[in-house]
Parts: C-alpha cells; sequence; structure tokens
C-alpha cells in the first residue's frame, strides 16, 4: 500500500503558486520540454492514460486534447477544485475523454484493474515523498505490459548547482548530507540523480527506454514569461532541447524526465 503522496494542507496553501509558476520562463521551460519528451511516445492511436498527480489538469486537458482517454488523480482539495474549472471551460468533446478522481495512484488502483492503462503520468510527485519506491511500484502496476511510465522529479545535480550559484552554503551542504533541499514553493523536495532514479525504476519491473535533462541552461533566469520577447524564447527552448539529450550535460538537468516500459 502506497503512503500519501502529498502533504495534502502543504499543496492546499500552495495551490496558486503552483499555477502561477507555470507563467514564469522555469515553468515555461519544463512544460514545453516535457511534452515535447513525451510527444514521440504517444503514438497515433487512442491511449489510456493515468495522470498520477496531475494538480490543475493541464497534461491531463492537453493530453485529451490528442484524442488520449485520461483518467487524473490528485490528492489536493485545491488542485482538483482547479482541474474541475479548467474542465468545465475545455471542449466538451475534450471534457468527455478526462475522469478526475480525488486521490493517489493506489485509488485509481481501486477503481480499475492493474495493467488498464496504456501509460502513467507521474510529473513533479516522487520529490515529495518519502517512499518514492511503492509510488513507481503501484505507476507499475496501472500499467499493462509493454506500456509506458512517464517520470519528472528533480534531479540532484542541478539542484546543487542552482543552490551553489546562489552562494546559499548551508543549504548546499544540507543537500549533499541529506539528499534534501527547500523548492520556491517552500516546500521540503527530495533530489535524486539518475543513477538512483534508474535502479528504482528497475525495481518496480519497468526498464529504462530514455531519459532527458530539463532546464539545464536557464534554470536561474527567473522572468516572467510575459517578458521574454519570442525571439529570444525560441532560442532559449531551442538551447535546452539540445542540452536535454546532451550526454555530457542532461545529469544536471534541474529535473529529469525518465521514459520507462512495464517489463
Amino acid at each position: 500500500m502506497s503512503q500519501p503522496e502529498h502533504d495534502q494542507q502543504t499543496f492546499g496553501n500552495v495551490a496558486d503558486q503552483f499555477v502561477d509558476y507555470y507563467e514564469t520562463l522555469r515553468g515555461h521551460i519544463r512544460q514545453e520540454l516535457t511534452r515535447e519528451q513525451l510527444t514521440d511516445y504517444l503514438g497515433r492511436v487512442p491511449l489510456w492514460i493515468a495522470d498520477i498527480g496531475g494538480g490543475d489538469g493541464r497534461d491531463t486537458l492537453w493530453l485529451a486534447a490528442q484524442g488520449h482517454n485520461v483518467v487524473m488523480a490528485d490528492p489536493s482539495d485545491e488542485m482538483i477544485a482547479k482541474a474541475e474549472t479548467a474542465l468545465k471551460a475545455a471542449d466538451p468533446k475534450v471534457a468527455q475523454r478526462v475522469k478526475l478522481l480525488k486521490g493517489e495512484a493506489e485509488d485509481v488502483l481501486k477503481r480499475c484493474k492493474p495493467g488498464s492503462f496504456d501509460m502513467a503520468l507521474s510529473h513533479g510527485v516522487l520529490m515529495y515523498l518519502v517512499r518514492p519506491e511503492l509510488h513507481l511500484q503501484d505507476l507499475s502496476r496501472l500499467c499493462k505490459p509493454g506500456g509506458l511510465v512517464s517520470l519528472l522529479t528533480k534531479g540532484y545535480g542541478g539542484t546543487l548547482m542552482r543552490l551553489a550559484a546562489a552562494g546559499d552554503v548551508e543549504a548546499s551542504a544540507h543537500l549533499v548530507h541529506s539528499g534534501q533541499s527547500i523548492n520556491a514553493l517552500g516546500v521540503i523536495t527530495e533530489a535524486y540523480d539518475p543513477g538512483q532514479i534508474e535502479n528504482m525504476i528497475e525495481d518496480a519491473n519497468l526498464r529504462v527506454v530514455d531519459w532527458f535533462g530539463v532546464r539545464v541552461l536557464f534554470d536561474q533566469d527567473q522572468r516572467q514569461l510575459q517578458d521574454v520577447a519570442p525571439r529570444e524564447l525560441a532560442e532559449i527552448l531551442k538551447l535546452e532541447r539540445n542540452a536535454a539529450t546532451d550526454l555530457s550535460l542532461r545529469g544536471v538537468g534541474q529535473m529529469l524526465h525518465f521514459i520507462a516500459e512495464k517489463v
């Protein structure tokens, strides 16, 4: 049985900040690169997808708009309310392909048989968990053999570089000794190096298909998205896109994005 994925009270308090994050350059880079990396694995046939920890539903609606059927789960009342608002504003043809569920991966497993999904998303969830290996096991159980898991979480190397560049010696030392840091939302997060993530994936009866660095170069840029000229934004995304797959750079992405297959 899984432990709760999030501290629900904490995420209720920062729900608005979480949504506002996507109006920043940092949030935009994360969203755009993760979606680009995921697109190659979606295929043309409509899939059944579980979006675990889906927040305000932005990825769920993006997937549904492409014709996929999505069950989104999130333990936060505030996030579910935001997702419901977004769903009501969406095209009815898109909305009918979405099911919202308050809860976690194990709650989806109570409603759906193991192996019901072609893909499971876990974007920005693993870094908040006390027992991340249990979460990965649930993601694996959700997927049918050959199904895919898209896992996005905080990277150790990129986090340490950001703290060191900011001159925060105390936080850098704490990260080195504990693997933990406090993110921009004021929430404690766990950072992982690629080898740790790969080991957890393999222990969950999954195999790594590919992985990418996300926000390798411009993690320090705190601008609002509206303050970045379109031409500059296009160049930043191009640079980040190249760095995401560069074998010498991707490991220091502030986030790491893994695609894994159910064995």
